[in-house]
């Protein structure tokens, strides 16, 4: 689990459900099914793949902390927030000053 790991987040895996539930932050709970978690990993390394990403650790971390708190819960779909996504990316994770 991607995210998890790179924010060491503690996860519990429900015998009854199959979702991870994930702390948040402090902010509360949150409960991803695993194709959920998927399509979050999918645009995650998508996104931090592009040369334009920045490539330091800390800005993959950000950008992980950036996805599970604007899209708690299952609630990230790729046709609605995809193009959001990466222009927050661009503007806030660019590893190049002043370029898209």
């Amino acid at each position: 689990m991607f995210l998890a790991a790179l924010l060491k987040l503690p996860t519990i895996r429900s015998a009854m459900t199959g979702a991870t539930e994930m702390t948040s932050f402090g902010v509360g709970r949150g409960v991803y099914q695993p194709e959920e978690l998927a399509e979050m990993q999918r645009v995650f390394e998508e996104i931090t793949s592009e040369l334009w990403f920045d490539r330091r650790p800390e800005a993959r971390k950000s950008f992980a902390k950036y996805l599970l708190e604007n899209y708690p819960d299952g609630s990230y779909d790729p046709i609605i927030h995809r193009a959001v996504i990466e222009d927050v990316a661009r503007k806030y994770f660019s590893g190049l000053p002043g370029r898209d």
